[in-house]
């Protein structure tokens, strides 16, 4: 076997390039064109490994020695000391095991309490009540108007709290974009920690209450699993818990949203299709994981050396899995910079595998399905009225940031 010697890597540079955010697809074909195992050097962090072919990613991504990365090791990120660097001790993403399995499971349990017919129909009402708020506007932005408070509607029922607690919720979209940055802003980070400050205040100061609630709410599902674990790695609360869960609940589906809708709008071919046929919505939905998810890649890092085929990870050596690259890997799909909601091969990389995969995916697909559904449902025509979108600057965030429409009932 041979051992990754990391000195010996490319640095991964073109991940820097202001196309990352704008046209990934380039940069991802210019990165499969690269010679080599797909393995690199991280542009910025020491030490730290980028992935981008897909058979690696599927096998690393299942692996269970691929455990949360080593924070201390990273440059970028949350700032210690800052309310989101305590986020990081209060969430299952940052957690190894053996507390992360019983973590994950209770995450898992507590965003699903209601099961997925009560789930669906949940979401269906917030979506429907969220166009018919639109109908008399003669214009419209789909992100701000539709898919954000779409997002922080939903979790905030799953959390047990009533619709005048989203304002506060709805400020966490965007949440990911800086700390995901190659090059974060301080400042924004600063002004992100406010809004995750309000966010986890909120849970505390209702989570007596919420607990007493007579409708069962995600609270009464992590409360008891919480006390049962006797670990000093542990979330320190359940309000810690769900407050670090909140940036990926409203930043993951409206970003998913966003960029769904704005596919639908800006393909003729596919608005077509959709429209006579609602069945293919989850093909489309499907093809916006693969070719514009809202998060590029996530961290890990082996806690063993792990081989393979005849590549062998070092121990403590963080990982960033690059999953957009993967999902346009040639070897697995054709003309992969090409979006395609008749794709024969699917499986996009996005949400992960295994134990440690994404504990909303299922809640973040039927959040756009219900969106699309019901804004078409209830217009006859939409216009967008946009040239080029802006997806913000590069990093591991990418979510398209406006999408301004005129609707006709």
């Amino acid at each position: 076997m041979n051992h990754i010697v990391i000195d010996e890597l490319p640095k991964l540079d073109i991940l820097m390039d202001p196309l990352l955010a704008t046209n990934p697809h380039e940069i991802f074909a210019e990165i499969h064109a690269l010679p080599g195992h797909g393995v690199f050097r991280h542009p910025v962090e020491d030490d730290f490994l980028v992935v981008t072919q897909y058979a690696m990613l599927k096998w690393m991504t299942a692996h269970k020695n691929f455990q949360a990365q080593d924070l201390s090791r990273r440059k970028l990120g949350p700032p210690p000391g800052t309310i989101m660097g305590e986020m990081t001790k209060n969430h299952p993403l940052f957690i190894n095991e053996p507390l992360h399995k019983p973590l994950h499971a209770a995450a898992f349990r507590a965003v699903g309490w209601q099961g997925k017919t009560k789930l669906e129909s949940m979401i269906e009402n917030v979506a429907n009540d969220l166009v018919d708020r639109l109908l008399d506007k003669e214009t419209i932005d789909l992100v701000h108007d539709l898919a954000i408070p779409m997002a922080a509607r939903v979790w905030i029922t799953i959390l047990g709290f009533s619709q005048e607690y989203a304002p506060p919720f709805e400020k966490l979209a965007g949440s990911l974009v800086e700390p995901l940055s190659f090059a974060p802003d301080l400042e924004k980070l600063t002004e992100l920690d406010k809004c995750t400050q309000d966010v986890w205040q909120i849970l505390d100061d209702h989570a007596v209450d919420i607990l007493e609630a007579d409708q069962l709410n995600a609270f009464q599902i992590i409360t008891p699993l919480l006390e049962a674990i006797q670990d000093a790695g542990k979330p320190q609360s359940t309000a810690g818990m769900l407050a670090a869960m909140s940036a990926d609940a409203i930043d993951g589906p409206s970003g998913m949203i966003s960029n769904c809708l704005y596919h639908l709008l800006s393909e003729p071919d596919v608005m077509d299709d959709v429209k006579a046929d609602y069945s293919l919505l989850p093909e489309l939905w499907s093809e916006t994981v693969r070719f514009s998810p809202a998060i590029l890649g996530l961290h890990r890092c082996p806690i063993e050396d792990s081989s393979f085929e005849d590549i062998t990870f070092p121990a403590g050596y963080n990982i960033l899995t690059l999953y957009a690259a993967g999902n346009q890997d040639p070897r697995i799909y054709d003309n992969p910079g090409t979006f395609d909601i008749h794709r024969a091969v699917k499986k996009p990389l996005t949400f992960g595998a295994g134990p440690r995969a994404c504990v909303g995916r299922g809640i973040a697909k039927i959040e756009a399905e219900k969106a699309i559904a019901a804004l078409l449902n209830k217009t006859s025509k939409i216009e967008l009225l946009l040239d080029e979108p802006n997806w913000g600057k590069a990093g591991l965030a990418r979510a398209i940031e406006s999408l301004p429409v005129r609707i006709s009932r």
